[in-house]
């Protein structure tokens, strides 16, 4: 008998899906879905599945969770692309503060968290770019003739220069915040 390889499918996201499922995550995205975003034709809570799966496992970009989808048992977000992908991760941001209300609930019950102690912390992250986002939106408007308004200058407002522990004060950054309850479990972000 001959030897046939045999193809190895990675199966973790399923673990990481029960403790998703226990945490009531899907019923909020597929109401937000139905309610907020109706016109949208593919499976939300999935693909947010598998992303918050890959992160956890085998933090990647997100194109690349999505390049290695195939290799998943199951390949649960197989027939959507990319533009999907990424239009979820918008619903997410849009929603956050929903979503997370849903998930803290869930955890408070499940672990009878208490809230007399929390932890925060901060850090900046740079990005190798030479523009900060207000610059590149001003370069933009003056290629097409025009001005920013007021409202797309604060929009443009995420990666800007200032401080960092790197000492590159050259780079646009943005700061990333979490609270954390008295176990390490994450309370809130931004």
């Amino acid at each position: 008998m001959e030897n046939i390889p045999a193809r190895v499918l990675r199966y973790g996201h399923y673990i990481v899906k029960s403790v998703l499922d226990d945490l009531g995550l899907k019923p909020k995205l597929d109401y937000l879905k139905r309610t907020k975003y109706p016109r949208c034709q593919f499976n939300v809570s999935a693909i947010a599945y598998f992303l918050i799966a890959l992160r956890a496992l085998a933090p990647s970009s997100n194109k690349h969770a999505y390049d290695i989808q195939g290799k998943f048992l199951g390949n649960p977000i197989g027939g959507t692309d990319l533009h999907q992908a990424y239009r979820v991760l918008d619903i997410l941001g849009e929603r956050k503060d929903e979503i997370l209300s849903g998930v803290n609930n869930a955890v408070t019950k499940e672990t009878n968290r208490n809230f007399r102690m929390v932890f925060f912390d901060v850090t900046n992250c740079y990005f190798e770019a030479p523009y900060n986002d207000e610059e590149y939106a001003e370069m933009r408007a003056a290629r097409e003739g025009r001005t920013l308004t007021e409202e797309e200058r604060e929009a443009a407002r995420f990666r800007m220069q200032g401080p960092s522990k790197e000492h590159r004060f050259d780079l646009p950054l943005v700061s990333v915040a979490m609270v954390i309850d008295n176990e390490g479990i994450p309370v809130d972000f931004d």
